[in-house]
């Protein structure tokens, strides 16, 4: 398969300003585009593969952070996500300034427009909660504190709008990824507790925060990431021996995940219709009583048949291959908190 036959998704990530968007991105494409368990990113475009690669050499050999993306108001990235040497998804991702997420919307040029259109058009939403603001456990008294701080209201909001769009066009909602960013800043302030309470306590806490994401209708993942262990102050030099790299590649295999599930359930509706039209090609053949002079028609029914049914068998291939590929994924999110109408889910 090239890549030109793969099909594309439309990612599109909301966060604030300083909420860790580009240094996800960064992180995200360095581990990737090395390799992780046989799964592969990399940028078509060998000017922008190279941008990453550096600045992610500026970080390991100089502790150089990713400025904030508030010059460039707009920068699309086109990827391919690979297994082994096959190319499985293409994905359209642009990473916007981190105003634009709150600012006004004052005309057809502003990126705030292109940020609120692209909504309606994304295959997977990827919402960015700063972890500074969910160092503490979240209350019924500081809830809508944090609310506020991070931005999650105006995200809400914004969500909310692009699922009603999407009802309006008769298109499904996105797959929901919550970004928990600099989750060493949570395990740091929640500790001693183990590791497994403290994130047990923050998936809870996004519940919280976000409630829109743990809706009807709607799938979440809830992913906690880290680059490393930078501390609270904002700086944009770290010690380079502190960068540890956790959870980066997870919610692009959730996307991958969520695409694999609609192609399955497509493939299920296929291979329905055609054993009903299988089944309606042989009642055909057994009403039909062939003469000498009807041996021809005869025939002809006999063979709608046998192509009906390789039909079938080639779509039921597909549907097993397809099941396959998805337990492979699957694996590898083993354990994540995903959330399916807003019920927590064991099988992804």
């Amino acid at each position: 398969m090239s890549t030109d036959d793969t099909h594309q998704i439309t990612v599109t990530m909301l966060g604030p300003s300083l909420s860790g968007k580009t240094t996800f991105l960064l992180g995200m494409y360095s581990v990737l585009s090395a390799g992780l368990n046989n799964y592969f990113l990399h940028a078509c475009d060998p000017d922008q593969d190279l941008d990453l690669s550096e600045a992610w050499d500026a970080l390991i050999d100089d502790g150089l952070l990713p400025p904030p993306n508030e010059a460039d108001r707009l920068k699309p990235y086109s990827f391919v996500f690979r297994e082994h040497f096959n190319p499985l998804l293409s994905i359209d991702w642009l990473d916007y300034r981190g105003g634009a997420l709150d600012d006004r919307v004052r005309g057809e040029d502003s990126d705030t427009s292109a940020l609120i259109a692209r909504l309606d058009l994304s295959d997977a939403v990827y919402l960015v909660l700063d972890g500074r603001y969910l160092r503490d456990p979240v209350t019924p008294h500081t809830v809508r504190r944090v609310q506020r701080a991070s931005k999650a209201q105006r995200m809400t909001y914004l969500l909310q709008e692009s699922m009603r769009n999407r009802r309006k066009a008769d298109q499904p909602p996105p797959a929901v990824v919550v970004l928990v960013t600099k989750a060493d800043l949570v395990a740091e302030a929640r500790s001693p507790a183990e590791r497994a309470v403290i994130w047990d306590q923050l998936v809870e806490d996004v519940t919280k925060v976000l409630p829109v994401c743990f809706q009807q209708g709607v799938t979440t993942l809830v992913c906690p990431v880290m680059l490393g262990h930078f501390g609270a102050e904002e700086t944009q030099q770290v010690d380079p021996q502190t960068v540890r790299p956790m959870g980066l590649h997870k919610p692009i295999l959730f996307s991958l995940l969520r695409y694999l599930e609609e192609i399955r359930l497509g493939l299920h509706q296929t291979e329905s219709d055609f054993r009903q039209e299988v089944s309606r090609r042989e009642l055909a053949v057994a009403n039909h009583r062939p003469t000498f002079w009807r041996k021809g028609r005869h025939l002809e029914y006999v063979e709608a048949v046998v192509d009906a049914r390789q039909r079938v068998e080639e779509v039921a291939q597909m549907a097993r291959l397809a099941l396959e590929f998805h337990t492979r994924v699957a694996r590898e999110l083993r354990g994540l908190p995903v959330f399916k109408d807003g019920v927590k889910i064991s099988d992804v």
